[in-house]
């Protein structure tokens, strides 16, 4: 089965995780079960939607330093959720895909967004703009 990772349910998630706020308690509360820390959920999530990426490309996509990458690509190949694959043509480079093992985390990371986006966004008081 094929997660879909581009609805409004990620991107909640990740704008709640990357600030220092309380909704990034939440976040790390809420993830807390899934035996995966909040940079693994976001390379798996960035992945998924760059599937075959370079290691080099993905780390300047979420704005980490290549070598952290590296690290987190390490250990999510070793739970079985990331598999590199050699560069066909360039053997100093190597192209990330996602495990099967992976759909369900991704699931799960994107009903937490979701669960986010209702109780924090759709909870703030709605404003209207001033007639021009």
């Amino acid at each position: 089965m094929k997660v879909s990772v581009d609805g409004s349910g990620f991107h909640a998630w990740f704008l709640a995780a990357r600030r220092r706020s309380p909704a990034e308690e939440e976040v790390e509360q809420n993830s807390r079960g899934s035996s995966l820390t909040r940079s693994q959920w976001q390379v798996l999530t960035y992945l998924a939607q760059n599937e075959g990426i370079n290691q080099a490309r993905l780390a300047e996509l979420i704005e980490i330093e290549p070598i952290t990458l590296g690290r987190i690509v390490d250990q999510a190949r070793g739970d079985g959720l990331i598999e590199r694959h050699p560069h066909p043509t360039d053997r100093r480079t190597w192209l990330l895909h996602l495990m099967p093992t992976a759909r369900p985390k991704l699931e799960q990371v994107r009903e937490l967004g979701e669960i986010i986006r209702s109780e924090r966004w759709l909870a703030c008081p709605k404003t209207t703009a001033a007639p021009v």
